[in-house]
């Protein structure tokens, strides 16, 4: 069972109102509540966009191109940009963490002498990640 409030029992309830014996119209002893507010509708002529804050959204149209190409361009990125790359979206980390993407991390190690011989992305971010040490 709700609780309710007496105060907000008092207001809501209907009021009685004095009823003139001259008036045949309807018997009734309560007053109908007030009509209910209406949202004012502005009925300009120019439509108005949402506007987006930041950045968001904008790698959307990235997984759009062919993978050809997106590794090309992954292929001149450190093994630090891969991994921030990797981390922005789940469609960006399954496309670098797949086997079909290990031509971009052996390119991207090779731009770094002590990662030339790491054989994996994971060992890459064991080496680049600022959290952890060897």
């Amino acid at each position: 069972m709700q609780r309710r409030s007496q105060r907000i029992l008092l207001t809501t309830s209907s009021k009685p109102v004095y009823v003139d014996e001259s008036d045949s119209g309807g018997v009734s002893d309560y007053e109908s509540p007030p009509p209910r507010k209406t949202r004012k509708i502005s009925h300009s002529g120019a439509s108005k966009t949402k506007t987006i804050r930041g950045r968001r959204g904008k790698l959307q149209s990235i997984m759009e191109m062919p993978l050809d190409i997106l590794f090309e361009i992954f292929a001149h990125l450190s093994p630090s940009d891969l991994l921030h790359l990797a981390r922005t979206a789940k469609r960006l980390r399954n496309t670098l963490m797949h086997r079909s993407a290990n031509s971009v991390w052996k390119k991207a190690r090779s731009y770094i002498e002590v990662l030339r011989q790491s054989p994996s992305p994971f060992i890459s971010n064991l080496m680049v990640s600022s959290n952890k040490e060897l």
